[in-house]
């Protein structure tokens, strides 16, 4: 397979070949899943299939018994774009109760899975899922520069521990301004695998925008029935310039035209398409916090420039600071961060962990008063700035590069 970026997902999903249940892929468009099921293919053999093939997806609809009948001697298929047939989930039941042993099933499918086919339902005690989002940092930076990334990844793994609340002894990374220009095109493109193998600047920007367009056009409009594709691209485009800031429903549908009904229905299909993520307010005095106001950022930082149409050097941008927030909650997606505001005004980029370990993501300057206060007030064992800077710890907080995260 040339120029094809190994994922650190494939290990995990290679975990479930050799168990009965179906293996269901999903995550955006042209994230790699595609390149999954081949990978698995030439590493474990089958058939592969693609129901957005038409003479496929109609042969199964014909005569769903039948069909499979015809693979059964290849041990297992891989079905891409499953979404493609809304009736699969009852589908893949029957097949899989018919030839649990015989046949090993593996299908993918973008976004609208969840919420136009009916999957879940059918295949309760016969599933399992796994999510294959954009490249995180760390995929993107062994792809540029293995031995760089094995440097990288070690430091890495302290900083997993801070992020975990134990403390570590941090050194400054001799390799950091390296790292930190190879950061900055992650920054700017992003991680979808098409994106980060185009070495032409110009024409990442192209692939990243008609890669909107096709997400537009397939999953909004074609699967999941949006009638009003010009208020949805409005709705998307004023998240893009607000990124990371409390999502107000009520002003957000005046400024957007759009009745507060249909925008959480907008808001719900960008999240079930893999386009942004809802980060919650952190809360416990509910008398201290402001509101239930959710923040909003994206799935991939290079998607969402390509949205507001800014390509411009990173380091010069006014929301330089947004990007690197946005970065930051991507990256520790896993560990269910928050933010923290009270009434006042006080506020925190981020909380993780039990006892809650406040992070302040800074562009430029150090971290405000309320910082030190939530780490006293909450008992915090340390605090956690990620900056422009090099690696240094004082008054019990950690401030390290943002590149290292």
């Amino acid at each position: 397979m040339e120029d094809v970026i190994p994922r650190k997902i494939w290990i995990k999903i290679e975990g479930w070949m050799d168990s009965p249940e179906i293996i269901a892929i999903k995550g955006p468009r042209q994230a790699g899943k595609t390149t999954t099921l081949k990978y698995l293919l030439s590493k474990y053999g089958g058939e592969y299939l693609t129901l957005e093939d038409d003479d496929t997806r109609d042969a199964i609809k014909r005569d769903a018994k039948g069909f499979i009948q015809r693979y059964l001697s290849k041990k297992i298929i891989y079905l891409d774009e499953a979404q493609y047939i809304k009736e699969i989930g009852h589908i893949l039941k029957m097949w899989y109760d018919q030839y649990k042993g015989k046949l090993k099933i593996v299908v993918s499918g973008s976004g609208s899975f969840d919420i136009k086919v009916d999957i879940g339902s059918y295949l309760v005690g016969r599933l399992v899922y796994f999510e294959l989002l954009p490249l995180d940092f760390g995929e993107f930076l062994e792809y540029k520069n293995p031995e760089l990334y094995r440097l990288w990844s070690k430091n890495k793994s302290i900083i997993l521990t801070l992020l975990k609340g134990n403390k570590k002894k941090v050194s400054e990374f001799a390799f950091s301004q390296e790292v930190k220009r190879l950061f900055s095109e992650y920054l700017m493109y992003g991680g979808f695998p098409r994106i980060v193998t185009e070495r032409d600047y110009e024409k990442k920007r192209m692939l990243l925008k008609s890669l909107y367009q096709t997400y537009i056009e397939r999953d909004i409009v074609h699967f999941m029935g949006v009638k009003n594709s010009e208020k949805f691209t409005r709705v998307v485009k004023l998240l893009a310039a607000d990124l990371g800031k409390g999502l107000n429903i009520s002003r957000f549908s005046k400024i957007s035209d759009v009745n507060q009904i249909t925008l959480r229905e907008y808001l719900y299909a960008l999240e079930k398409t893999y386009i942004i993520r809802q980060i919650p307010p952190f809360s416990t005095n509910r008398r201290k916090t402001i509101t239930k106001r959710n923040e909003v950022y994206f799935i991939d930082i290079g998607l969402r420039n390509a949205i507001i149409n800014d390509f411009s050097d990173v380091w010069d941008r006014i929301d330089l600071g947004r990007l690197l927030e946005n970065f930051v909650i991507n990256e520790i997606n896993e560990m269910n961060p928050t933010y923290f505001r009270t009434l006042s005004g006080a506020e925190i980029d981020v909380i993780v962990g039990d006892p809650p370990i406040p992070i302040e993501i800074k562009s430029r300057g150090k971290p405000r008063k309320a910082f030190y206060n939530f780490i006293r007030d909450f008992n915090s064992p340390f605090g956690i700035v990620f900056w422009m800077k090099k690696t240094e710890i004082s008054r019990n907080v950690y401030f390290i590069p943002v590149w290292e995260v």
